[in-house]
C-alpha cells in the first residue's frame, strides 16, 4: 500500500537513503561524497515536511518497500519558458529483495496521482545518465526526454 511518508518510517528510510548514496558513489566519486550526518538530516526534513514536499513509501505488512521524494515546484516564466507547476522527482529507492516486483512503478504511479490532485502541469523525473534502471521506468510511464545536459570535467 503507497502512502505518506511516517515518522515511523525513519529508520527503513535512512536505510534506503544510504543504499541511494552508495548506488551514486559506485557510479561516481567525482561528483558525488557521503553526506555527513548534518546534510543527511537536511535531505531527509526536505522531503519529509513542507507544503510543497512529496514523500511516499510502499509497505507491506508493515514494513517499508520503498520510497519516492519529490518537491512541486513553479517553474519561472522567462523569455521562451511558459511558466508551469511542476512535480519534480528527485528520488527513488527500492530495498534490494523487492526490486522488479512491481513496487517502484506503484510509488511513481502514486506521485503522479498526487501531483494530478495538487494541480500540477507535468511530473519530472531527474536522474543521472547511468541510472538506466531509473530510464526505463519512466519510459515505461510515457515520459519522455525533456533535456539533455553535458559535462566536462576540466582537470
Amino acid at each position: 500500500m503507497v502512502r505518506p511518508y511516517s515518522e515511523r518510517d525513519y529508520s527503513t528510510c535512512m536505510d534506503l537513503w544510504s543504499e541511494f548514496d552508495r548506488f551514486h558513489l559506485r557510479k561516481s566519486d567525482y561528483y558525488f561524497k557521503q553526506p555527513s550526518a548534518s546534510e543527511l538530516m537536511q535531505r531527509h526534513e526536505k522531503y519529509s515536511r513542507g507544503e510543497n514536499a512529496l514523500f511516499l513509501v510502499d509497505e507491506e505488512g508493515g514494513n517499508v518497500l520503498g520510497f519516492i521524494v519529490g518537491i512541486l515546484k513553479e517553474t519561472p516564466g522567462v523569455a521562451l519558458l511558459k511558466k508551469r507547476t511542476v512535480m519534480e522527482i528527485h528520488g527513488l529507492s527500492v530495498l534490494a529483495e523487492y526490486r522488479e516486483t512491481g513496487v517502484a512503478g506503484k510509488l511513481l504511479e502514486a506521485a503522479i496521482h498526487h501531483a494530478r490532485a495538487r494541480k500540477a502541469d507535468d511530473v519530472e523525473g531527474h536522474f543521472w545518465a547511468f541510472s538506466h534502471v531509473a530510464e526505463n521506468l519512466f519510459k515505461r510511464f510515457g515520459f519522455t526526454l525533456l533535456s539533455t545536459k553535458y559535462g566536462y570535467h576540466i582537470e
